[in-house]
């Protein structure tokens, strides 16, 4: 599959001034109109993992704008706190330019290129449920390894898909669980992930089902729900 040229910054000041101005522009009303509000799965992910990595960068780039008191490790938490921006940055601009309710003006506000005619579109919506395998690496911690269950893509997603959307809960012992008992919601892009649970969740089951979500939000299919015992 063809893959979006990333931007990548030419100093620490380049990225500062990207982010600043793409903070400014992702308002709540463009959020809502291209389907990425707060309380959307996908505008959750942007909020948990793109917003507070901002402020962490932010937060070292400020120290590290004072020569007279600025030290190696301030430039080495500043790399660090870029490259993990960097990250999630180009997993939420990939989100937006395949997004069709987001337009080339509203990218150019975001300070983002706007599409090629040659771009790709992201594919339909996931048809099959999430293949997962859960290991126990750690007391009170689940791991989740997701991928497609077809043989073409066993350790990724699916072409086109952004996530896989979790939701669980944790019970006392087996038994009769629906997805409305299912209250816990989570976003991962990238597997494996984990999951640490209390010391008082210890030996209790934690139930869980996963689906797709494409880079529009739209939506697999639930997989069955199931369950691990907390380590």
């Amino acid at each position: 599959m063809a893959r979006t040229h990333h931007w990548e910054p030419t100093s620490f000041e380049a990225l500062n001034n990207k982010v600043i101005i793409f903070r400014e522009s992702f308002t709540v009303d463009l959020r809502t109109r291209v389907g990425l509000a707060s309380n959307t799965p996908l505008g959750k992910f942007v909020d948990d993992n793109l917003f507070p990595k901002i402020d962490v960068f932010n937060g070292y780039y400020g120290i590290w704008s004072n020569p007279a008191k600025r030290t190696l490790e301030d430039l080495a938490n500043l790399r660090n706190a870029k490259e993990e921006l960097l990250n999630v940055y180009h997993e939420v601009t990939k989100l937006l330019r395949n997004n069709p309710l987001v337009t080339d003006a509203d990218l150019i506000l975001l300070d983002l290129k706007p599409r090629s005619t040659g771009e790709r579109r992201p594919s339909q919506k996931a048809e099959r449920v999430v293949a997962y395998r859960v290991e126990c690496p750690a007391p009170g911690r689940l791991e989740f390894h997701f991928y497609d269950e077809s043989g073409e893509h066993r350790r990724g997603k699916p072409d086109g898909q952004h996530s896989v959307e979790v939701v669980g809960g944790v019970f006392a012992a087996p038994g009769r669980v629906e997805h409305k008992d299912l209250t816990m919601t989570l976003i991962h892009t990238k597997s494996p992930f984990h999951i640490d649970f209390e010391d008082a969740d210890r030996g209790k089951c934690f139930y869980f089902s996963m689906r797709w979500l494409n880079t529009r939000a739209e939506k697999g299919p639930w997989s069955a729900i199931a369950y691990a015992i907390i380590p």
